[in-house]
């Protein structure tokens, strides 16, 4: 799990200027490189099967509003950018590595944005 400091080399993944916070572009580019590792089949969604180890029933639902039984890419970066605005209260267009931990949200947009994170657990996927 990233922790409240930012360092080793899945934080480099994450954070590639190595300024100790993510911005819009680090989050997007580590949602759509969670998003292509996810997606086994390759068929350019997501079924829950995929999202088992990243969202809850009730998460797969909130980011499936078609209801379609899949998630598309625009659909995983939708929900990205909602809980990024969540995460992000102090308004500073950066998120910090502490803010991913304090909350549940930023709990679950790690996850979503990490493409070494797979544990779910317990708390708001919405």
């Amino acid at each position: 799990m990233l922790g409240t400091r930012c360092s080793g080399a899945r934080c480099a993944r994450l954070d590639p200027d190595k300024d100790g916070s993510l911005d819009k572009c680090e989050i997007r580019r580590g949602a759509v490189a969670k998003f292509k590792r996810l997606n086994r089949d390759r068929d350019s969604t997501l079924d829950a099967a995929e999202l088992r180890s990243v969202l809850s029933a009730k998460g797969f639902a909130i980011a499936n509003p078609d209801g379609d039984g899949t998630i598309s890419l625009g659909e995983y970066l939708r929900l990205v950018k909602r809980l990024y605005k969540e995460v992000n209260k102090d308004g500073d267009r950066t998120i910090a590595a502490a803010e991913l931990a304090a909350t549940p949200h930023g709990r679950l947009l790690r996850r979503l944005i990490d493409q070494f994170a797979t544990a779910r657990r317990h708390g708001p996927a919405n």
